[in-house]
């Protein structure tokens, strides 16, 4: 289930992957990724800064969605996280 290929759309807060286009948006200190266009929750990562200077994706799966395992869901949103950190969608 790991995304093979991924296109990022910064303008409209989306990360394309095999399995989907998936929104990411704020909600308080965490950035939401849900399913489009349902808005079916993926889970959820917070942006933190490291003592080391670098950014890292801490990420919180909420549901499967029929994508496979629980852990195939989390290793998609550690995907996405880090695809929407390195074009600017999400910041610390």
């Amino acid at each position: 289930m790991v995304a093979r290929s991924i296109k990022v759309d910064p303008h409209r807060n989306t990360v394309q992957v095999g399995e989907g286009d998936f929104e990411i948006y704020r909600e308080d200190d965490r950035y939401m990724v849900g399913r489009v266009p349902d808005g079916q929750l993926l889970g959820y990562f917070h942006v933190e800064l490291t003592e080391k200077g670098r950014v890292l994706a801490r990420i919180q799966v909420t549901g499967q969605l029929g994508l496979g395992s629980l852990d195939e869901a989390r290793e998609l949103l550690d995907v996405i996280g880090n695809a929407a950190i390195e074009h600017g969608i999400a910041k610390a």
